[in-house]
């Protein structure tokens, strides 16, 4: 066995975004082996670089996925890669103003792009023992109030028929993401532990 496949190898989603850029630098200061996702190389390069002068004997490499909300989006790096044994879901749209219809930026990716790679992970990836998606507190919470102490068991109540902005969009896709997350795994059963992160807020 080489030095690189004996490496732990994880796999982390939406790897050019702020809260996955943490998730890479505490996995490879820890030596795991990385693959991150990006829509292109070019989005991807400049991250690259910056990891391998912090860490010159870096393992981190770039699968591109174009549209995470794209059927079999994850199939292909699953596929190519069954030296995966943890897989980190952190790619889900949060940019305000993207000038399209709240579903098609918001509720399609994030639900679809959860969707792909649980059931890409199930169908090709046996070997993953671990699979961790980040969700928010926006999934938990009810819109001002200040008094509910919120547990595991908690949902934001909040219904797509009734998004009226863009805030309210993000909010429900998370929701309907974790949601879809959670009955996936009761229904599909699959091999690995799945869990979810619901950071309050991100600075």
């Amino acid at each position: 066995m080489s030095a690189t496949n004996s490496k732990p190898t994880a796999l982390v989603t939406g790897a050019t975004g702020f809260i996955a850029q943490h998730v890479l630098d505490k996995l490879l200061a820890r030596n795991y082996r990385v693959i991150g996702t990006a829509r292109s190389e070019a989005k991807f390069t400049p991250l690259l670089e910056n990891f391998k002068e912090k860490y010159p004997d870096a393992d981190l490499s770039c699968a591109v996925v174009p549209d995470i909300a794209s059927p079999d989006a994850f199939d292909k790096v699953l596929k190519e890669h069954p030296e995966i044994k943890y897989v980190l879901h952190t790619a889900s749209p949060f940019s305000f103003g993207l000038d399209k219809p709240f579903e098609e930026a918001y509720l399609k990716p994030a639900v679809s792009g959860t969707l792909n790679i649980l059931q890409a992970i199930k169908k090709y990836a046996p070997q993953v023992t671990n699979v961790v998606i980040t969700s928010s507190f926006a999934a938990i919470m009810k819109a001002n109030d200040t008094t509910t102490v919120f547990t595991n068991e908690s949902w934001n109540p909040l219904k797509w028929e009734d998004v009226t902005n863009e805030e309210a969009a993000y909010v429900a896709s998370k929701t309907y993401a974790e949601h879809a997350a959670r009955k996936f795994y009761e229904e599909e059963k699959p091999n690995y532990k799945l869990a979810t992160v619901n950071p309050p807020f991100v600075l």
